[in-house]
């Protein structure tokens, strides 16, 4: 089984990319939230997934995502993306030891649950795996 780890940004703070782009910050913020929904719905929905944690500190994304079923990891202040995936990480380890640890980016577009667990099943051969995108140029 897995843990799947979502870290979600949250709040105005959202879609930073899109600034200057004639979007607002309220639909920054609705964009983010719809993305990692998507995300977040495919994973409760994979069979082998035991849970899903986004990882957050904007309280309005927890109860957000709280709601739809998802746990919630609180991010500190100031330790970036990936000191909130290590410190999510050892949590899920240390309440589930027996399951393995997935991280997904909560804007993975038209992701499913069928081919969330086709990947959760070929990284259950690994130690540690990187999943690249469908042109292996990112991951």
């Amino acid at each position: 089984m897995w843990q799947v780890l979502i870290p979600v940004r949250g709040g105005v703070a959202s879609k930073s990319r899109l600034t200057g782009a004639s979007v607002s910050p309220e639909d920054r913020v609705r964009f983010a939230r719809a993305f990692a929904s998507d995300v977040v719905e495919a994973a409760l929905a994979t069979p082998s997934v035991a849970g899903v944690t986004v990882v957050t500190r904007d309280d309005e994304t927890a109860r957000h995502f709280a709601q739809l079923g998802a746990s919630i990891f609180t991010e500190d202040e100031g330790v970036g993306l990936n000191g909130a995936v290590r410190a999510a990480s050892e949590h899920l380890r240390a309440h589930h030891p027996g399951d393995g640890i997935a991280a997904l980016m909560g804007d993975l577009a038209g992701v499913t649950s069928e081919a969330l667990g086709a990947a959760l099943d070929a990284a259950a051969r690994l130690e540690l795996g990187v999943l690249a995108d469908h042109d292996r140029t990112r991951t």
